[in-house]
């Protein structure tokens, strides 16, 4: 589940990446720009959604739509990790243990659906 253009952008990255492809690979199969998959990658909100299904279906992905259900708890944990521009922030929440903003690429792979 993706609630950002930047949640996506993570997912993208770490499929591409295990699929062994290269920005500019990944954008030659898609018929895009390696500047626009880095734009992607990177969360930039402008990007047009045509292109990203092209990519989508390079990487073996496809996008559902799904009810949303919020986690309050989760979602302050990801956005402070995710607006920090530093890879040694380890502020936790109430009640759970400390994350890594380092981690957060990998937690929020684990829990979205690809």
């Amino acid at each position: 589940m993706f609630r950002t253009v930047r949640e996506l952008g993570v997912a993208v990255r770490e499929k591409r990446t295990t699929l062994g492809l290269s920005q500019a690979e990944a954008a030659r199969q898609a018929g895009v720009s390696r500047e626009w998959v880095i734009s992607l990658e990177r969360g930039k909100p402008n990007v047009q959604l045509g292109q990203v299904f092209d990519l989508l279906a390079v990487l073996d992905l496809s996008l559902s739509l799904v009810e949303l259900r919020r986690d309050p708890a989760a979602d302050e944990m990801m956005t402070t990790c995710l607006a920090d521009s530093t890879d040694d922030r380890t502020d936790g929440l109430p009640g759970r243990p400390p994350l890594r903003c380092g981690d957060a690429d990998s937690w929020w792979s684990a829990h979205l659906r690809l």
